[in-house]
């Protein structure tokens, strides 16, 4: 058996991993799903269902899993989250990886565009995770990662069949070859994958917020 690396990649999820084998013939080799990211975003008060009326705060929850890193030295876990014009953000309450409960600037950071939210404008929201590869223990890997944070439904959500649609999703580290050059998100050329966006569409009269998978 001739011993070396080989990249493969999957069509959903987009990463690599690193294998040690003989081939024989065409083969098709399908990379571990569990080292593929994912995320789903909720209302927390019921669910994929919640009913509000402009002025009320809503709680979000993200919730992924650590992925398995084998052969990483570095791993980037960034998590993206757009809220539309209509909600505005007010601040995270609470990141577990696992039973443990993680601590602003210590364990992650967390920035918006704009910087200072604004009542009728979308807000980028991104959180990075320090030194994620500190996860890669047994104790981690397979673990749930659960973010939450408040947002104040305001008087420019749009209102009866028109939808405020919020997204999130993942970029992390995608090829355990390659020398990582950033220090907790990626510089340079250093590649990432993203998973498929988790929404939630809000219907205002009342407002009905639903989730909805992926990019459908």
């Amino acid at each position: 058996v001739k011993e070396g690396e080989l990249d493969a990649g999957t069509e959903e999820g987009n990463t690599y991993t690193k294998f040690i084998l003989q081939l024989l013939g065409n083969q098709t080799i399908e990379a571990k799903a569990d080292t593929v990211p994912t995320i789903d975003k909720t209302v927390k008060e019921v669910g994929d269902v919640n009913t509000a009326s402009v002025g009320d705060q809503v709680t979000f929850q993200l919730t992924s899993k650590v992925p398995a890193m084998d052969g990483y030295d570095k791993y980037f876990f960034i998590v993206h989250d757009t809220l539309s014009a209509g909600l505005t953000y007010n601040k995270i309450t609470s990141i577990t990886v696992g039973d443990k409960t993680l601590s602003a600037e210590t364990d992650y950071t967390v920035t918006t565009d704009p910087e200072v939210p604004t009542e009728g404008q979308p807000t980028d929201l991104k959180i990075v995770f320090k030194n994620f590869i500190q996860y890669k223990t047994a104790e981690y890997i397979g673990k749930p990662i659960v973010i939450e944070y408040t947002a104040t439904v305001n008087k420019f959500a749009d209102m009866g069949n028109d939808t405020n649609t919020n997204t999130a999703k993942v970029e992390y580290s995608n090829d355990p070859n390659y020398d990582y050059q950033g220090e907790n998100e990626p510089s340079g050329n250093d590649p990432t994958g993203e998973t498929p966006s988790s929404k939630t569409e809000t219907f205002v009269g009342a407002i009905q917020i639903r989730k909805v998978d992926s990019e459908g």
